[in-house]
């Protein structure tokens, strides 16, 4: 059986997730994102983002929508 956290991965907001989660243990943003990878690959056998800039683009547009609803909501 698939591990949710497996499951999580598969969604941006859930890679997202467990970037802030690896973030927590790490010196810097770039080693919480391979820490993340790492832990993608080592279910799916690839990465998920080609790079940290690449993930560091899906974040950036992730928080601004978030924002956005957040502030809709209010």
């Amino acid at each position: 059986m698939i591990k949710k956290e497996a499951i999580e991965l598969l969604d941006t907001s859930g890679f997202i997730k467990a970037y802030f989660y690896n973030l927590s243990g790490s010196i810097t943003y770039q080693q919480a994102y391979d820490k993340t990878e790492d832990l993608f690959m080592s279910y799916f056998g690839k990465r998920r983002y080609a790079d940290y800039n690449s993930f560091r683009n899906i974040l950036t547009r992730h928080l601004k929508r978030s924002n956005k609803k957040a502030s809709i909501a209010s």
